[in-house]
């Protein structure tokens, strides 16, 4: 069996990394459609099944 390399894990990860801004623009539009897709998956879900949608996030919330 081959055991991973931990070389790379010895270095510091304290230095920030400049993606530039175009770039941290795209990331964040990638994101925010997302984040919007998944809200809409979301509402359907609970317009389906509305008791057990109602269940799922009390438990959310009690997980918290």
């Amino acid at each position: 069996m081959v055991s991973p390399s931990t070389r790379e894990l010895e270095q510091p990860y304290d230095e920030a990394i400049d993606i530039g801004t175009s770039n941290a623009l795209d990331i964040a539009r990638a994101a925010q459609q997302i984040n919007t897709k998944l809200n809409h998956q979301i509402g359907r879900l609970i317009d389906r099944d509305p008791n057990r949608s109602v269940s799922v996030i009390l438990r959310w919330l009690a997980e918290d």
